[in-house]
C-alpha cells in the first residue's frame, strides 16, 4: 500500500460531512459525483444491512425493546448488526408486539453488503471494516476458512475511519478490540503469525499505540522511512484519540520528508499547524 494514509483520511473526513445525511434520504448515491466512491459504496453497504429492527430501535429506543424481551441492552445490542443472532422466540415476541412480520423485521441483504465491501478493497485496502463485513458474511454461511482469511487480512488495518462495524465488537472499549480479533479468538485460529498475535495482545491490553510506535521506530532506524510513516500513521489512526497527536504528526512529517514524500510531509505540517492554532 502506498503511504497515502493521512491524505486519504482527510478526503474521507470531508466526504463524511455529507455522508450521514445522504445515506438515509438519497435513493441513489452514485449520482453524487462529488463524493468519494468509497463513501458511496460504504453507504450502500450500510443500507444493505439496515434492517427494520434498526429503524424501530431508532424510533422507540433499543433499551425499551430489550426490556420488552426481558434481556439486558448490553446483550441486545450485540444482536443488532445481524438480527439472525436473536433467538427465534425473542424475534417472534418482538414481531408480535410491534405488529411487524418476523421476516420483515430482521431482513438484511448480506449478498449486496459483501459485494460492496469487496468492491471497496479494489480501491483502498487499508480500512478494517470491509474485511469485517466479508468475514462475517462468510462466517454466517459457514465458510469458516474463508472467514478466517478475511479477518486475518483486516486485523491490522485501520480501525478508526468512519465505520459502521465499530459497534459490532462486544467489548466496552473501542480501543480494546476489533471485531476481526474477537472472531479470530472465538474461532480458535491457529494460522496467525507472531506479529498478528502480538498485535492482538496489544489490543487486549490497550497498548495498540505503543505497538505501532515500536514498529515505526524500528522501521525508521533501519532507514525504511516510508514504512515508518505508515506505522506512525497507524499509531495515530488505528484507534484515534487525541493524546499526543502532535507528536504523531511531527513524526509523520519527519518520516515523509526523509522518504521524499513532500506532499505528505506538507499535509502533515498543515495538520500540525491547525492543531497548534486551536
Amino acid at each position: 500500500m502506498e503511504p497515502l494514509g493521512l491524505f486519504n483520511q482527510q478526503v474521507l473526513s470531508l466526504n463524511y460531512l455529507k455522508f450521514e445525511q445522504l445515506e438515509e434520504f438519497t435513493p441513489d448515491l452514485s449520482s453524487h459525483t462529488d463524493l468519494s466512491p468509497i463513501v458511496i459504496r460504504e453507504a450502500a453497504c450500510r443500507r444493505a444491512l439496515r434492517s427494520r429492527l434498526h429503524e424501530v430501535c431508532a424510533l422507540k429506543g433499543g433499551g425499551k425493546l430489550a426490556s420488552q424481551l426481558g434481556v439486558e441492552w448490553s446483550l441486545f445490542k450485540t444482536w443488532l448488526f445481524d438480527p439472525a443472532l436473536i433467538p427465534s422466540d425473542k424475534v417472534k415476541l418482538l414481531a408480535t408486539s410491534l405488529d411487524i412480520r418476523e421476516g420483515e423485521l430482521t431482513s438484511q441483504n448480506w449478498a449486496l453488503a459483501l459485494e460492496q465491501a469487496e468492491s471497496i478493497l479494489k480501491l483502498r485496502n487499508d480500512l478494517s471494516w470491509p474485511y469485517v463485513v466479508i468475514g462475517w458474511a462468510r462466517e454466517r454461511e459457514r465458510q469458516i476458512s474463508e472467514a478466517k482469511d478475511a479477518y486475518r487480512a483486516g486485523l491490522m488495518k485501520l480501525g478508526s475511519s468512519a465505520s459502521f462495524t465499530a459497534n459490532w465488537t462486544r467489548t466496552n472499549s473501542a480501543r480494546a478490540s476489533k471485531f476481526a480479533a474477537e472472531r479470530l479468538i472465538a474461532l480458535g485460529d491457529s494460522g496467525l503469525d507472531s506479529d498478528a498475535r502480538n498485535y492482538i495482545d496489544a489490543l487486549i491490553n490497550g497498548r495498540t499505540r505503543e505497538y505501532w510506535l515500536n514498529h515505526a521506530e524500528r522501521a525508521s532506524e533501519r532507514g525504511d522511512h516510508g514504512q515508518a510513516y505508515q506505522h506512525f500513521y497507524a499509531a495515530g489512526w488505528d484507534f484515534f484519540y487525541s493524546n499526543d497527536i502532535g507528536v504523531i504528526l511531527t513524526s509523520l512529517m519527519a518520516e515523509a520528508e526523509k522518504a521524499g514524500l513532500s506532499t505528505l510531509a506538507a499535509l502533515a505540517s498543515l495538520h500540525l499547524e491547525s492543531l497548534k492554532s486551536r
